[in-house]
């Protein structure tokens, strides 16, 4: 903090501290223009703080993710809120407010508190790193109903123009934490609908352990899938191939059908990626996955529990069934049930993490027009040994494989996607390659599986 101390004239000039009519201090912003932005009332600041947490459904023992500082009234009321056992990380990208905060606000005594936590940098990529690893370490806590991500309304305003991007991509991060706490409720509404279909089916613990030393190439939809599928043809029965579900439709296209397919987001437009889709492979879900595609799809079904969610633990609890680290996307769910059926080497297959020639996803996908927007892109190293542009979920994702892949000693990792980001644990080897070093010999796959996978 004692680096913030000396600051220039010029970058305080737009701010001025002032009297609001209650006493306390208030920060007033002048545009260029000469209009004023108010960062709190210019009547009663502490009581709007106050209302601020008031009116966003914080509970004691919540972690909160805020951007804004302001003079840290609103911050302390959110304090207040969550408790001793919470948390609150305030993100904020103007220097002149940090300095106004602790010379004339609240950070002093915010600074002492054991739980609170200020991110703060003056490069615009580290801050952009930074609080996409704040949104990753959030996001777990919102799926589980026990994390909020905020915005101070005036605070975005008020930041320079230098840090446009930042700007753009709190907006993202908003819209994905909303979208995160309104997938709650779809997610109960899917579990509703799925939980006797999951006490009648096998679960996945029936294949954990019975595919040890087995090659396994994990599909994902990125763009390189489509270089890739030449090569996943001729695999036949020499290696597993378990797809993510939006993979599924440019795989049956091209001739090849998957051993497994897997689907976990809870909305409806994940039946699209199985519609009309007539084939034989088991679809592991997760209880909370979309109950239209799981009615929808007709060939065998696997139930796989996922820990987080109470109402899905408590069953695999009465169920005797084990809970799995999923990791909040389909893909690191998927590593995490390959690793558990003992698959090795694990292939990941189109799991580019990245934008590859202004692209998402393969093509044949339901997202293969997804605009691309660069603008709010994260830049992370590549394959190349060049930085490649990726989006700040894809970039919590590669953490997670990355740690999840740090915890298998001597379990072997490869990565196909020759121009994708950079997954560490992984041996970077052309697809081609990959097929010839490790699919050799004919095995019963699907044999294996179906009878692993016998109704009860």
């Amino acid at each position: 903090m004692l680096s913030l101390i000396n600051l220039d004239n010029c970058e305080l000039l737009p701010f001025q501290v002032v009297p609001a009519k209650s006493g306390y201090p208030t920060l007033v912003y002048r545009e260029d223009g000469g209009c004023l932005i108010y960062m709190h009332s210019k009547y009663d600041p502490l009581a709007e703080g106050e209302e601020f947490a008031r009116g966003r459904d914080i509970s004691p023992g919540d972690r909160v993710l805020l951007y804004g500082l302001g003079l840290g009234y609103h911050v302390k009321a959110v304090l207040q809120r969550v408790g001793r056992a919470g948390r609150v990380t305030v993100v904020e990208g103007n220097r002149a407010v940090i300095y106004l905060a602790y010379n004339k606000g609240l950070l002093r005594k915010l600074l002492n508190s054991p739980n609170f936590k200020l991110v703060y940098s003056e490069d615009e990529a580290e801050l952009k790193n930074r609080l996409a690893e704040e949104l990753e370490y959030i996001i777990g806590f919102i799926e589980a109903g026990q994390g909020k991500f905020f915005i101070h309304d005036p605070s975005l305003r008020v930041l320079p123009p230098s840090l446009a991007k930042i700007k753009e991509l709190l907006k993202e991060c908003k819209v994905a934490a909303e979208s995160i706490a309104g997938a709650t409720r779809v997610m109960a509404w899917n579990f509703a609908c799925n939980k006797d279909l999951c006490t009648a089916l096998p679960g996945i613990e029936a294949l954990f352990g019975r595919f040890t030393g087995v090659p396994l190439f994990l599909i994902a939809a990125g763009p390189s899938l489509t270089e890739a599928l030449t090569f996943l043809k001729i695999i036949g029965e020499k290696a597993l191939l378990f797809a993510v579900g939006t993979a599924v439709k440019p795989l049956l296209n091209n001739g090849i059908e998957p051993h497994m397919a897997i689907i976990v987001d809870p909305y409806k437009a994940v039946a699209a990626q199985l519609a009309d889709v007539d084939a034989s492979f088991p679809l592991v879900f997760l209880p909370t996955a979309c109950a239209e595609a799981v009615a929808g799809y007709k060939g065998p079904k696997i139930a796989a529990f996922q820990a987080g969610h109470p109402g899905v633990e408590e069953l695999a609890r009465h169920l005797n069934k084990p809970l799995l680290e999923t990791g909040g996307s389909v893909a690191t769910a998927a590593l995490e049930i390959a690793l558990n059926m003992g698959a090795d080497p694990v292939i990941f297959v189109g799991q580019d993490l990245a934008y590859i020639n202004g692209r998402s996803h393969a093509q044949g996908t339901i997202h293969e027009r997804t605009p691309f927007p660069v603008h709010i892109g994260i830049k992370v190293a590549g394959n190349t040994g060049e930085d490649v542009i990726t989006a700040t979920s894809w970039n919590i994702c590669r953490r997670w494989l990355e740690r999840r892949i740090a915890r298998e000693g001597g379990r072997r990792f490869i990565n196909t996607s020759l121009r994708g980001a950079r997954i560490n644990g992984t041996e970077v080897m052309p697809i081609d390659e990959a097929v010839a070093r490790y699919c050799r010999r004919e095995l019963p796959l699907r044999a294996t599986l179906s009878h692993l996978l016998t109704y009860r």
